[in-house]
């Protein structure tokens, strides 16, 4: 399962209660720099991973100064991503407990509370690393240095080259008391240049996948960005505020969910459609331009009042 922070909505003038608020800067006619407020909602979202489809398990809105001082009285400023993505790993094990294997972060979520939470809830982390002079990558890029390269193969389907740097057992994060894999994936395509993947692994399990899955496992979180994110804004106008107030912008985004989820079973699960490999929104897209053309070609209206009653 793959969780990431969202921000579908911002405005320079409508804004609600629940609006988190920020200064940016804007380039007005004259082309002078003028720094004004911007509102805004974020949301962090949870979408479990798979080969054959990816469905949403959960949605966390990122609470404003105003909504974390009702629960904390001294608090002061809007709560981060990484707060509203805890809370929700918590409601999410409450909610399907071993259901789920292992949570795939970027590195904002590469700190030791996030992964003594996940251990403690019996889940495995696959967290992108990328801050050099921090642990866990600032003693996994010494080892490395230090082990040659113990891996390298073809991958024929992506036309690729892949070479791996592996090193276990590092427990120089002081505020995480397990056990850290880090892994080095330098990947290279022809005409192109290398790109470097740098990552954890913790949990029992997770470290004892070979390097080959966690790879994949690891580039696997960018369905949160294409599957999900980009596909609502871009093909399903989610980015459109129907009504500003935060139980509906939230009511709106579940009721989506819901039928992004159950329209991705029918895809996958009933009608049996493969994902095409280099964008997996372009299957969903063919499949709701064929349903339109052959709605367009009905002879007359569809005749719903009788469909309701027919049990059939």
């Amino acid at each position: 399962m793959a969780i990431d922070g969202w921000e579908p909505f911002s405005s320079y003038d409508r804004h609600c209660p629940n609006c988190l608020v920020r200064q940016v800067k804007v380039k007005r006619r004259t082309g002078e720099l003028e720094e004004v407020e911007q509102y805004y909602h974020h949301y962090v979202v949870a979408l479990l991973l798979g080969p054959v489809l990816d469905v949403v398990l959960g949605i966390e809105p990122v609470r404003n100064e105003e909504a974390r001082r009702d629960r904390d009285p001294e608090h002061v400023g809007h709560e981060g991503e990484l707060t509203a993505a805890r809370r929700l790993i918590d409601s999410l094990h409450d909610t399907y407990g071993g259901f789920i294997d292992a949570l795939v972060l970027d590195a904002l979520y590469a700190n030791g509370p996030v992964m003594t939470q996940l251990t403690a809830h019996g889940y495995g982390g696959f967290l992108v690393l990328k801050k050099e002079k921090n642990e866990p990558l600032k003693d996994a890029l010494t080892l490395w240095e230090m082990e040659e390269r113990c891996e390298s193969y073809e991958d024929r389907g992506r036309k690729e080259h892949v070479e791996f740097w592996d090193v276990d057992d590092i427990e120089t994060l002081t505020s995480y008391k397990g056990k850290i894999r880090a892994v080095r994936a330098v990947v290279t395509k022809p005409g192109e240049d290398p790109s470097t993947w740098c990552f954890a692994i913790i949990g029992q399990r997770a470290r004892q996948l070979g390097r080959r899955t966690a790879l994949q496992i690891i580039r696997s979180r960018w369905h949160i960005e294409n599957t999900a994110f980009h596909q609502w804004v871009q093909y399903w106008n989610l980015s459109h505020v129907f009504r500003h107030t935060q139980n509906a912008l939230m009511s709106v985004l579940l009721l989506w969910t819901l039928a992004f989820n159950l329209l991705q079973l029918f895809i996958y699960r009933r009608l049996g459609r493969c994902r095409r490999p280099k964008d997996p929104t372009d299957t969903i897209r063919h499949i709701v331009e064929v349903m339109l053309r052959e709605v367009a070609t009905l002879p007359e209206p569809i005749p719903w009042a009788a469909l309701l009653f027919n049990s059939s």
